[in-house]
């Protein structure tokens, strides 16, 4: 969800400012001729001109937006990459415009999906109004992080439940028709030439940079490409292979992240390894009505095709957020009404609203298969050997821990946190004390990897997939 841009204080030193991300397209794109596109656009689509009048703009993290009114009470959104200049934009740029824009177009074409329809897009700087951009239509409503907590003052827990509930099927409905866009190898979706919305294969991937991001911030974004593969496990470990890690301690801990993820479940039936998914599936993204009914899903800058196991089935990111210990802290019975963190929900409404998603999610693919509930095939580890077993999709369920290692691979501030609190929970699922010394503690797990490798991996193995067919978490 973009935000109105923050009003800079006034400096106390002499020094000039750094150079913000979004201040080089603001300088380049001519406002005059984006004010005559968009009468002309309006031409085009309704068969007379007018002139819309320019909003505020607002904020996301790698884009700024005009709202454009028409007199009418026509409404529509442009966005504008921040790297749409003519010293950042750059091939990869382009085909990633062209893929966002088109894939969109695809998605309202072949489902019911809320999202904005793409009404233009100009993928160069080098038209009229001299910076790259994407027309939509305007999706009027509610953030979701301002109604799932601050519209639920004074409701009891059964109507707040009640109520989330009811926003939480919006979405999974929405989610389970992304499962029509399989494909065999990962990565965003290459269409012809023609403009015509069949996807002919897949390409490379862009995405930024975070590690290098953590140390270049200011003139970012810092936007690399991601090959295509159709090994769903590059997908994981790409960071590890790009940034490789320094030192004995943080050798250890990335090949214990590494097992982890070789131990992660590949669905082998139900379609093809990969399929289409929201880039940045959290609640800045989702906009609803007062009674918290979806009205729109945003912000699809990065579509594409991921593993299923990062793919359209996962939990909504804000459902983990009891994971991340850097942002979550739950202070019970708080009656300070200037504590952020009362934001944040109990332990066990998080494992209530996980249980609850993960029941709609096999409820839509129920109902859009018109009642067939397929028994997948996974492989799984059974003493340490790899087996096929029968069981109903888990993928939903498995995603509060492939997530996390995907978050533990691409943020180096979080992997700490994330590793520690799996190798607890490794410990703690098959019967260990908390206070063991491998439960949680990465420098005695990384010790007792080496005095004994095959006895702590076996024991980190059993426990995780111990973890990935538990439920209630």
């Amino acid at each position: 969800m973009t935000t109105q841009e923050p009003q800079p204080s006034p400096s106390r030193c002499s020094s000039p400012e750094p150079v913000k991300p979004w201040e080089p397209v603001l300088e380049a794109l001519n406002k005059e001729q984006l004010v005559l596109q968009a009468a002309s656009l309006h031409q085009r689509l309704h068969g007379k001109a007018s002139t819309p009048s320019i909003g505020e703009h607002m904020m996301g993290s790698f884009n700024v937006c005009f709202p454009l009114t028409f007199k009418s009470g026509l409404r529509w959104l442009i966005k504008f990459p921040f790297a749409g200049t003519k010293a950042k934009w750059d091939k990869p740029a382009i085909s990633a415009m062209i893929s966002e824009a088109q894939t969109m177009r695809l998605i309202k074409r072949e489902t019911t999906i809320p999202l904005p329809e793409v009404l233009d897009f100009s993928p160069t700087i080098s038209n009229p109004i001299g910076c790259p951009y994407i027309v939509m239509t305007y999706i009027p409503g509610i953030p979701l992080h301002t109604w799932w907590y601050e519209k639920q003052d004074g409701l009891d827990l059964e109507t707040i439940r009640a109520r989330r509930t009811r926003t939480l099927e919006g979405i999974a409905q929405a989610m389970v028709q992304l499962s029509k866009f399989t494909f065999s190898t990962g990565g965003s979706l290459v269409f012809n030439k023609d403009g015509s919305l069949d996807p002919t294969r897949t390409g490379p991937l862009r995405y930024w940079d975070f590690m290098e991001g953590l140390k270049n911030y200011e003139p970012g974004p810092w936007y690399k490409e991601r090959a295509v593969s159709s090994d769903t496990k590059d997908y994981y470990t790409l960071m590890i292979d790009v940034h490789a890690p320094k030192g004995p301690y943080n050798v250890a801990v990335y090949a214990l992240l590494r097992q982890f993820i070789a131990w992660i479940p590949e669905p082998t039936s139900g379609g093809k390894p990969f399929v289409l998914s929201h880039p940045d599936f959290n609640m800045q993204n989702m906009i609803v009505d007062e009674n918290g009914v979806l009205q729109g899903i945003i912000d699809w800058d990065g579509v594409g095709a991921l593993p299923r196991t990062l793919g359209n089935e996962k939990l909504p990111l804000w459902l983990t957020e009891d994971w991340n210990q850097d942002e979550y802290l739950f202070i019970a019975n708080s009656d300070d009404e200037d504590n952020d963190e009362d934001e944040n929900d109990a332990p066990e409404d998080y494992a209530y609203n996980r249980a609850v998603y993960i029941d709609l999610i096999e409820k839509a693919k129920r109902r859009m298969r018109r009642g067939n509930s397929p028994v997948e095939r996974v492989w799984t580890y059974i003493k340490g050997k790899k087996v096929f077993s029968k069981k109903k999709n888990n993928i939903c369920r498995m995603s509060l821990f492939t997530q996390n290692l995907a978050a533990a691979v691409w943020d180096p501030i979080r992997r700490q946190e994330v590793m520690s609190k799996l190798v607890r929970n490794c410990w703690v699922v098959q019967g260990g004390p908390e206070d063991y010394r491998c439960a949680g503690d990465m420098g005695s797990v990384c010790a007792a990897q080496e005095e004994d490798p095959c006895d702590t991996i076996d024991t980190m193995r059993d426990g995780f997939l111990m973890l990935l067919a538990k439920e209630g978490l």
